[in-house]
C-alpha cells in the first residue's frame, strides 16, 4: 500500500512517498508515476497530504477526488486530462480543521454508499490512510506550530478515525539552530507500518534527530527503496515535499526518480526527447494545479504567502526552453476478467460462461458476488 515517510518539526515538515500503484490481486503495476501528493493551503494552514490505500474512488482517482472535495470545484478535462492550470474563486476555503472533519465525513460516506454499489466491498475491506503534515498559523497570524495528522479507517471498517500528533508548542532548540546541547523534538509517522520493519522505523527516529531537509529526504529515499527491494508494491520513484516554517514561507518539491526521466515531445517532423521532473496538486485559494510532467527550470508557484519551489533537471542550451502538461491519468480498471471466476461460487461461474438457466434473480445476485469476489479496483499497496 505505497510507503509514506512525514516528519515535522519547529524547523520543518517534510514528505516523501513512493508513486507505484498496483493491482490488488497479483500486485502487478497498474501506474508506476501515479500521484500521490497534494500541497495544500487552507485558510489557516499550509500542509502536504499523502495517502496509502483504494488508488479510485468511483472511477475517479484518490487525489483527484481529494482535490474536488476540499475545494468544492470539478476539476476541467481536456482530451481526458486535468486542465494544468485553473484559476478562479473556489466554492468553499476552510480552515485545516474543517477540511479534515470535512474529509473524514467524505470517506465514510464513500465507504458506506455514497459510491457505485461495485466500489463498496473493495472500498470497505482495504485499509486507507491519509498522512497530513504542515504549519498551522492563527487568525491574525502571529502565532504558527507544526501539525501532523493522520485520517485513516482500518480493514473491513467504514469508519474513519482523525489523530492529531502531540504538536509540542513549545519546542526545545536543537542542533540544526547551534545548540548541540539540547535534545531535537520532532514527530516521525510511517503508512501504512506494516510494509516498514520495526528495526528500520527505529532506525528513522534515531537517525533523523539533528538532519536538515536534504539529509532527511535522502534517509526517506533510501527506506522506501528499502522497501521496494523486499516489496513488489512499493516503488522506486519517490516524490518529495519540504514546507519551512510560515516566517520563511517558502517550500520545495522534487521529483526523486530511479532513473532519469524523459518527456517526447512529437511534431509532424520530429520527436524531440528531454529530461522530465513531476509535480503534485498544488491547491491555493484561487487555483488548483494538476499533477504533471514538467521543465522549466528551478521555477516556483504562490500558494497564499508560501512560494513552493519546483525542482527539475536542466535542459540542453539550445531548442525548447521549458514546458509544462498535466498527465493523463489511467482510467479505472474494469471487472475482473471472467478468466477469473473459478475464484467465485458455482452461481457465477454459470453466469460467467454465459448460462442461461438460471432466474433473473439469481442471476443479478451471481453478478454481484462477481463483483464483490473479484476485486475490481487497484490498491495502493
Amino acid at each position: 500500500m505505497t510507503l509514506v515517510l512525514t516528519r515535522a518539526s519547529k524547523n520543518y515538515a517534510l514528505q516523501v512517498t513512493d508513486r507505484l500503484v498496483t493491482y490488488t490481486q497479483d500486485c502487478r503495476p497498474f501506474d508506476t508515476l501515479a500521484n500521490k501528493n497534494i500541497v495544500y493551503c487552507a485558510r489557516n494552514a499550509i500542509v502536504t497530504i499523502g495517502y496509502t490505500g483504494l488508488a479510485y474512488r468511483d472511477e475517479m482517482p484518490t487525489d483527484q477526488w481529494i482535490v474536488e472535495k476540499l475545494t468544492g470545484k470539478r476539476t476541467v478535462y481536456f482530451d481526458g486530462k486535468p486542465a494544468a492550470w485553473c484559476v478562479g474563486p473556489r466554492k468553499k476555503w476552510l480552515d485545516i480543521g474543517l477540511s479534515m472533519r470535512m474529509l473524514k465525513t467524505e470517506f465514510e460516506n464513500a465507504a458506506t454508499g455514497a459510491v457505485r454499489w461495485k466500489w463498496k466491498s473493495a472500498w470497505k475491506a482495504r485499509y486507507f490512510e491519509l498522512s497530513v503534515a504542515g504549519w498551522q498559523w492563527s487568525r491574525r497570524g502571529r502565532r504558527f506550530r507544526p501539525l501532523l495528522l493522520s485520517l485513516g479507517k482500518e480493514r473491513g471498517s467504514t469508519s474513519f478515525e482523525l489523530v492529531e500528533q502531540p504538536c509540542h508548542r513549545y519546542f526545545r532548540d536543537d542542533k540544526i539552530t547551534g545548540v548541540p546541547q539540547k535534545r531535537f523534538v520532532y514527530m516521525l509517522q510511517a503508512a501504512p507500518t506494516e510494509n516498514i520493519p520495526a528495526s528500520d522505523l527505529r532506525g528513522l527516529r534515531l537517525g533523523l534527530e539533528d538532519k536538515r531537509p536534504d539529509e532527511a529526504e535522502t534517509i526517506f529515499v533510501n527506506c522506501i527503496r528499502n522497501a521496494a527491494e523486499r516489496l513488489s508494491v512499493v516503488g522506486w520513484a519517490c516524490m518529495s515535499i519540504v514546507l519551512l516554517p510560515p516566517p520563511v514561507a517558502r517550500g520545495g518539491v522534487r521529483y526523486v526518480p530511479a532513473t532519469p526521466s524523459e518527456a517526447s515531445l512529437v511534431s509532424e517532423t520530429e520527436t524531440i526527447r528531454l529530461p522530465a521532473a513531476f509535480s503534485p496538486w498544488l491547491v491555493g485559494r484561487n487555483e488548483i494545479r494538476a499533477p504533471s510532467i514538467m521543465e522549466r527550470g528551478n521555477s516556483s508557484v504562490r500558494l497564499g504567502f508560501y512560494e513552493i519551489a519546483m525542482e527539475s533537471p536542466d535542459l540542453p542550451e539550445r531548442g525548447v526552453r521549458s514546458y509544462w502538461s498535466s498527465l493523463e491519468r489511467p482510467a479505472a480498471p474494469r471487472l475482473a476478467s471472467f478468466a477469473s471466476v473459478y475464484l467465485l461460487p458455482d452461481c457465477c461461474r454459470a453466469v460467467s460462461q454465459g448460462e442461461e438457466d438460471l432466474s433473473a434473480g439469481v442471476r443479478e445476485s451471481a453478478w454481484r458476488a462477481l463483483a464483490d469476489g473479484i476485486d475490481c479496483s487497484v490498491i495502493d499497496r
